[in-house]
């Protein structure tokens, strides 16, 4: 067994957020095959889908023929609301406000694995329509 082997789990961080199972686990896999070196004291950010409110907009008109979706203006007063409130309105706060100011994944980013081809928003989109 190679010198780098058994990494200690708790020097190892992976934030999977945004992603299926199918995606998070090859991920890992990849990391674990190919970037072993890589993962101690790392941070690593498994994201499969990333995208912004106007990614959604755009998204959704496409798909309804150009109506464009209704939208709730969600306020920095909302914002500071939904934070102080319960776990579940403090995710909605933070998931919000990513889509409109971007989200920034800690350490690196894994998005893109060699072989896999990624599903696309409006991919997502149409499942769940």
């Amino acid at each position: 067994m190679s010198e780098r082997w058994p990494i200690p789990l708790h020097r190892i961080w992976l934030d999977v957020s945004l992603s299926s199972k199918d995606f998070s686990g090859d991920a890992i896999v990849h990391l674990l095959l190919h970037r072993l070196a890589d993962l101690p004291n790392r941070t690593f950010s498994i994201v499969e889908l990333d995208f912004s409110a106007q990614d959604l907009i755009s998204t959704f008109t496409a798909l309804h023929n150009g109506a464009k979706p209704e939208i709730t203006e969600y306020t920095e007063d909302d914002y500071q609301r939904d934070r102080g409130s319960g776990m579940r309105e403090a995710m909605r706060a933070g998931r919000t406000k990513g889509l409109a100011v971007g989200t920034d994944w800690p350490g690196e980013k894994v998005q893109v694995i060699p072989g896999r081809q990624n599903r696309s928003l409006e991919g997502w989109i149409k499942e769940y329509l």
